[in-house]
């Protein structure tokens, strides 16, 4: 009855251990990706800033402008 009881607790250990790391595997690769898709929006942000500087948002509002007239 022992050996069940301590298997047991073993076999509880090993699930409660993997699942624990699963669980750290899955927020690191969260995490990981999340801050790759911020950076490619942030460096994209930034390249069109650099190349257009605020044209595309003057001309959006001139023309919203010229069509409310």
């Amino acid at each position: 009855m022992l050996f069940f009881i301590l298997n047991y607790t073993f076999i509880l250990n090993i699930l409660l251990i993997g699942n624990y790391a699963l669980f750290c595997l899955t927020f690191a690769q969260f995490i990981s990706t999340f801050c790759t898709k911020v950076f490619a929006y942030v460096t994209s942000s930034a390249a069109l800033v650099m190349k257009y500087g605020n044209e595309p948002f003057y001309d959006l509002q001139a023309s919203s402008y010229a069509y409310k007239m």
